[in-house]
């Protein structure tokens, strides 16, 4: 009787044991999801609000801080309270500016004091900010001076700045008389020659070259477009035998002007003489030493490339055509653009 007495004691001890065992509080909370950022490209400068949701697996209310971080630039903490067992809830973040370009990790976790799981507090994934931004690099042809009646193939230089590959359309435009566009792939970081169809100078004078890129979405606009300026001329040198001198008279002249990168001086002389062209500054300082010597009687031109002695370009602002030529001297102002 006794031995049964005992064992009703440890069966009873046992269940209130399990009973007790059974309502014990289990802390455990933990990151289910990260929902914002995702891995499908983010375009810079866009404005993101990073979320997650977080879970209560324990069976007691729970609060605690959740943490979002991504790379090494971003790190926000948002506190849930009372949150019931069994419950989820998306949490908001402090909003990030997507400036960094680049693949960045991202993790999230929850921070609970007495945790009992650690192996569901965090959750980690990708965010890649992407550019787009393709530009002009340069105007290869055609600029500076080009003979009346020659055939050129216009062709520019354009690169893809951005963080991904980029078709995108580029027109190239000299004066208001040539325009087309060409349709051009380049991967990132890539920079390719892009050939137009061929032009013939036909138009004397000086003509505005524009080379535009044209890209949906491109984050940099400002690198889109680049002009430059084609001066179109007789052939360089004695010109025309045909040109009719007055037997008295010398010339000095030259165009385009104002101008901004050459200009062509043209001069006459009526005689065989000694010449000396010459361009000063508005200082009268001596900038750039165009002719010296003997010349015989006839028509020329010479280009002035805005360059002095050292070869260097020099600053817009007024200069002096300065032609001696024996008992002739002549000045012409000059303006310089840029």
């Amino acid at each position: 009787m006794q031995n049964k007495f005992s064992l009703f004691i440890c069966i009873i001890g046992l269940f209130y044991l399990s009973v007790i065992f059974a309502q014990q509080e289990t802390l455990d909370v933990g990151v289910t999801r990260i929902i914002a950022p995702g891995f499908a490209w983010i375009d810079s400068g866009t404005v993101v609000t990073p979320r997650a949701m977080v879970r209560n697996f324990g069976n007691v209310t729970a609060s605690f801080p959740t943490i979002f971080r991504i790379g090494t630039f971003y790190n926000d903490t948002q506190y849930v309270n009372n949150l019931n067992p069994g419950d989820s809830i998306e949490v908001s973040f402090t909003p990030w500016t997507a400036l960094q370009r680049g693949t960045h990790t991202i993790r999230c976790s929850t921070a609970l004091t007495g945790d009992m799981n650690p192996t569901n507090n965090a959750r980690s994934g990708m965010a890649r900010v992407r550019v787009q931004d393709v530009g002009v690099v340069e105007i290869v042809s055609p600029v500076g001076i080009v003979d009346s009646g020659a055939v050129v193939i216009p062709q520019a230089r354009v690169a893809n700045f951005g963080t991904g590959p980029a078709t995108f359309s580029v027109t190239f435009k000299i004066g208001d008389f040539y325009s087309h566009t060409r349709n051009k792939s380049l991967f990132a970081g890539i920079t390719d020659t892009v050939n137009f169809p061929s032009w013939t100078a036909n138009e004397i004078g000086t003509h505005i070259v524009l080379c535009s890129t044209a890209l949906t979405g491109d984050l940099n606009p400002f690198n889109n477009t680049l002009s430059d300026s084609v001066i179109v001329s007789p052939l360089v040198g004695i010109l025309d035998k045909n040109i009719q001198l007055f037997k008295k008279d010398f010339v000095l002249d030259n165009s385009p002007n104002p101008f901004f990168f050459s200009t062509i001086i043209r001069y006459g002389l009526p005689k065989d003489c000694k010449v000396n062209l010459e361009v000063y500054n508005s200082l009268g300082v001596l900038v750039k030493i165009l002719k010296r010597g003997i010349e015989k009687k006839g028509f020329y031109s010479i280009i002035w490339d805005g360059r002095n002695e050292k070869g260097e370009r020099v600053g817009k602002g007024i200069y002096f055509l300065k032609l001696s030529a024996d008992e002739f001297n002549g000045t012409k102002k000059i303006i310089k653009l840029e």
